[in-house]
């Protein structure tokens, strides 16, 4: 990956620096993951409920958003929450990839914090705490969800 990085800036490449090029750089990262889990999370919910759905008369679009889509909710939230843990915790394609400010990952945020202001120990703790915020925040509102997708998949039966 870091090849990459050097010739896409000696080469002067319009990908360098770009949001939507370091958008799918991580889309290409987590995405095969995202949909194994996903397949995962899907197999386990019987085919005998989406064939019932269709004879009673539903559509298949209509047995996925009102059957399938219900049952398979905490499995998306647990790809979505692993998914963006890895995008913000990211620190690697940000560095190589991006060289403006404003464009850089907070992580590289941090990292640049730390390199100037190792002394201040309790400046960098508070850095690290607002960084961990928006996760923080986001597992509190999904955490019903996202526990109920742990139960459910600790469970073979």
């Amino acid at each position: 990956l870091y090849q990459i990085g050097i010739i896409l800036r000696k080469a002067g490449l319009p990908f360098y620096n770009d949001r939507v090029f370091i958008v799918l750089v991580y889309v290409g990262f987590f995405l095969p993951l995202s949909v194994w889990i996903a397949k995962g999370f899907f197999d386990t919910i019987p085919r005998d409920l989406e064939e019932a759905a269709l004879i009673d008369g539903c559509t298949p679009l209509g047995a996925l958003r009102r059957v399938i889509a219900p049952l398979a909710m905490p499995g998306m939230m647990s790809v979505f929450l692993l998914t963006f843990v890895n995008v913000w915790n990211e620190f690697i394609a940000g560095y190589l990839l991006i060289a403006k400010n404003d464009l850089k990952p907070a992580m590289f945020g941090l990292y640049e914090f730390i390199g100037q202001n190792i002394i201040n120990l309790q400046v960098v703790a508070a850095a690290c705490v607002l960084i961990a915020l928006p996760m923080v925040i986001l597992f509190l509102f999904t955490r019903r969800v996202f526990f109920r997708a742990m139960v459910e998949g600790a469970v073979k039966g």
